[in-house]
């Protein structure tokens, strides 16, 4: 059994990690202090959704499934190739869903469907543009089938959006590849998502964005979304390069004034293209667990790089190397840029 501290893991990054790589490998868990340092202490809503939806994809058994709890003791079972409905109620983003149980999936033999219900846009998670745009490209470069549908867009975790996911491994699992740039930009806009709110909202995010990044009004969209799906706001923008999609977004909040998401969406777009790596914090995120299983299963290594080398992605690293036969090596010598490379290991 693998025993790990996650005391420093306020995002849940290792956490989600954790519970993947141990159905992707079969490796029984034991964390503790679990985000002992994070405002809301222990397990909460959207990581006990996470390990509800671990249990839901490959059985096993869980102890210290409850609210505040900073222990867990987690026992895999085998995934299986079949149709699985994840979330619901109370449930976490359907990003920290998909990060859970797409790495092991990913590494099976046999096709899957996953109906995700929860927040397809909430602060601290990753859009779900950015499963469509940016790892579902990732994954069939890698050799999957894949397709991603949003039925319906949730702004709040009640599991209020519904997300169905189709995906088909290659035979022997993902094949492992470098990603080492971006490449040359082919194309980049910004959406504004507001169901059930004034248009001014809209119009003031994607005016005051338009203007920090000196964007011609062209590039700004607002997709027309039913009414019953909100009211909800999220802005993003969706950077196109010749390897890769970026998206970025930021969901607003209640009290929070549209300019004010508008300058962290426009911050972040600034840092990404100000570095040079090819991936951004979330995009890295969602791309380091699935590789990392690519790569023990497959035995050959790879590498990629990203803008920065968040806490997240250390806890990630930390969690790959107690639970794979890998090292990862993190390279930041340059500044916008760390190259992140995984090396098989003899065990």
């Amino acid at each position: 059994m693998v025993e790990l501290d996650l005391a420093a893991d306020t995002g849940g990054d290792g956490l989600r990690c954790a519970l993947a790589l141990s159905l992707a490998s079969g490796r029984s868990l034991r964390l503790r202090h679990i985000r002992a340092r994070a405002p809301s202490p222990g397990l909460q809503r959207g990581p006990l959704a996470c390990i509800a939806a671990a249990l839901a994809v490959g059985g096993g058994e869980a102890e210290g499934m409850a609210t505040g709890s900073t222990e867990l003791r987690f026992v895999p079972g085998t995934p299986g190739t079949r149709e699985h409905v994840l979330g619901g109620h109370g449930a976490a983003a359907v990003a920290h869903l998909a990060q859970t149980v797409l790495p092991a999936l990913a590494a099976g033999d046999g096709p899957c469907r996953l109906l995700l219900r929860g927040g397809t846009h909430l602060p601290g998670a990753a859009p779900v543009a950015a499963l469509e745009r940016s790892l579902g490209p990732l994954l069939r470069r890698a050799g999957a089938r894949v397709e991603l549908r949003v039925h319906r867009h949730g702004f709040a975790a009640s599991g209020s959006g519904t997300v169905e996911i189709e995906l088909q491994p290659p035979p022997g699992g993902l094949v492992p590849f470098d990603l080492p740039a971006r490449g040359s930009p082919r194309d980049a806009w910004a959406e504004c998502l507001a169901p059930a709110l004034p248009p001014h909202v809209a119009e003031r995010e994607l005016a005051t964005l338009a203007q920090l990044l000196h964007w011609p009004a062209q590039r700004m969209r607002v997709p027309v979304l039913p009414p019953d799906e909100g009211p909800g706001n999220a802005l993003s923008v969706v950077l196109v390069h010749e390897h890769v999609t970026e998206v970025i977004g930021c969901s607003g909040e209640k009290g929070v004034r549209a300019e004010h998401v508008a300058r962290r969406v426009a911050a972040d777009v600034r840092s990404y293209l100000g570095g040079s790596g090819a991936l951004g914090p979330q995009g890295a995120a969602l791309w380091l667990p699935v590789l990392a299983v690519a790569v023990a299963r497959r035995r050959q290594r790879a590498a990629f790089s990203t803008t920065e080398a968040t806490g997240a992605l250390r806890a990630q690293a930390q969690v790959i190397e107690a639970l794979l036969p890998l090292r990862v090596g993190l390279n930041t010598r340059r500044a916008g840029r760390c190259d992140i490379e995984l090396l098989p290991l003899s065990r």
